[in-house]
């Protein structure tokens, strides 16, 4: 059973021991800069089916 990535993550640079670089969201085709983990870590949860912040699933 293939699954489909719900997100595919590129780390462009390290500043002051964080990751800074882009997340694609290839269901939507969307694109978003980050610049910390912990930013990239809320876009995560904020693209995942189900989750409180994300989109919501019939």
């Amino acid at each position: 059973m293939q699954q489909d990535s719900v997100y595919e993550i590129v780390v462009q640079d390290t500043q002051n021991r964080d990751w800074q670089g882009r997340i694609r969201f290839p269901a939507t085709g969307e694109e978003q800069p980050f610049d910390s983990l912990l930013e990239l870590l809320a876009l995560m949860k904020q693209h995942l089916p189900g989750s409180p912040d994300g989109p919501h699933i019939s």
